[in-house]
């Protein structure tokens, strides 16, 4: 599986929500949840990136992962719960896809999107999701990222923390039969969030893809 390039977000949320209203202008109306803010933010940043031609990342197909929980909309469920309000039962599985459908609205997606939950080895999971997609259509490219934000009650960025996310434009499906290994130290520990085993993934390349 190639990398063709990837994007970073890793910013305080003054900085995301001043990107927010300068370059992404959301228009829709409505609730911009915490999770969508930081997935508009980096989806801007990789239609601006040049690193591949905006109609092939129109046509793309997206995984997302998010790390099981973490969401602003379990949060949002959770409330909903306390406070006796009637809601389906799919809710909190509905609405974890809210980040990627705003994506979808916002720069007219074409591809499928898919949001992948998980704990903290969601992130092998959201690639090997990503190869399986190669391996059907090699021709049509895959992103695929992995986010994790620190958060503070419903709609909130947390002002003290840092908001991470990164995005990887993949192509060519692996062989069949290989796998991406099982995690080994490679100079990284356990305790690592999600999102940084996933960056050191994609830079080193070769890691397994």
């Amino acid at each position: 599986m190639r990398v063709r390039g990837f994007i970073e977000v890793d910013e305080d949320a003054h900085s995301i929500e001043r990107e927010l209203a300068a370059q992404v202008r959301w228009r829709q109306g409505g609730r911009l949840d915490a999770d969508s803010r930081l997935m508009l933010v980096g989806m801007e940043r990789l239609f601006r990136s040049g690193l591949v031609p905006a109609a092939e990342l129109r046509s793309a197909h997206y995984l997302m992962g998010w790390r099981e929980s973490s969401l602003d909309t379990y949060r949002a469920f959770r409330e909903c719960y306390d406070q006796g309000i009637r809601a389906p039962l799919s809710f909190a599985h509905a609405l974890s896809s809210m980040p990627l459908a705003c994506a979808s609205v916002h720069f007219g997606l074409r591809g499928s999107t898919y949001t992948v939950m998980g704990d903290g080895g969601v992130w092998k999971t959201t690639l090997e999701c990503a190869a399986g997609a190669l391996e059907l259509q090699p021709l049509r490219p895959v992103v695929a990222g992995c986010a994790v934000r620190h958060g503070s009650g419903l709609g909130g960025l947390d002002r003290g923390g840092r908001h991470r996310m990164v995005l990887a434009v993949l192509q060519e499906g692996l062989p069949r039969g290989n796998s991406l290994p099982d995690w080994e130290p490679c100079g990284m520990h356990a305790g690592q969030d999600c999102v940084e085993i996933f960056r050191r993934v994609i830079v080193q390349g070769s890691h397994g893809l």
